[in-house]
């Protein structure tokens, strides 16, 4: 009950549930991947705050039947751990306005982390590189096989943008590498498909831990084709 109600004052054990509980399906493949998923409550867990430029993420590991938190870059002694409440940087998180709206419709606050503080010039800046992200990301798949060339050059500029704003942490390259790793066997380039699956192995296992099913499933991929 010590734990921050959104929704009603004096705080209920429902409102304290859909304020904090964390889905038992948010994967490295990220969120919402349809139907319905149970959630729960953890005690340390439910507690990180979050940033747009999170050093850290939680992931369900089924296997296991808990609640991990990974590191995404290096964290210094007193820094604040942090989440992202939200889906990739291509996705809600594409602009500080796109931002600002989902979290104050759903979670009520105004965020304050560093790159939601940045003066207007980086604003735009930055905006317009994940503009630019999400343009390249909802083309990708709609990339007609025969300029399956095109797709991939599309995807690893996504990767330098993704480096240029300071988010090439693992879950967000992990999704891209393995979208290129699909292009790249679509092309028949066996070597930059190989170099696209490795990355997804080394990548599932910093944001999921070593042996998660997401993690094993591409390590299965790469030994099948390789």
């Amino acid at each position: 009950m010590n734990f921050t109600d959104i929704h009603n004052t004096p705080p209920t054990v429902d409102g304290i549930a859909r304020t904090n509980s964390v889905p038992l399906g948010c994967t490295s493949e990220g969120y919402g991947g349809g139907g319905n998923v149970d959630s729960a409550l953890f005690p340390l867990t439910c507690r990180l705050n979050h940033s747009c430029v999170a050093n850290a993420r939680y992931v369900w590991r089924p296997d296991l039947g808990k609640e991990l938190v990974f590191a995404q870059r290096p964290i210094m002694a007193g820094e604040e751990i942090t989440v992202s409440y939200m889906g990739f940087p291509w996705d809600r998180g594409a602009t500080r306005s796109l931002r600002s709206e989902h979290l104050m419709q759903t979670f009520k606050f105004v965020c304050t982390c560093e790159i939601c503080t940045e003066d207007e010039d980086e604003v735009k800046i930055r905006d317009a590189r994940r503009l630019e992200m999400k343009e390249l990301m909802d083309q990708v798949p709609t990339v007609p096989q025969f300029t399956s060339d095109r797709a991939l050059r599309m995807s690893e500029r996504v990767l330098m943008l993704l480096r240029q704003d300071g988010q090439l942490i693992p879950v967000n390259a992990a999704s891209v590498h393995y979208d290129a790793f699909q292009i790249a066997m679509e092309c028949n380039k066996r070597e930059r498909a190989k170099y696209h699956i490795a990355q997804c192995v080394e990548l599932y296992k910093l944001c999921e831990g070593d042996g998660s099913p997401q993690m094993q499933k591409m390590l299965s991929i790469m030994n099948g084709l390789f």
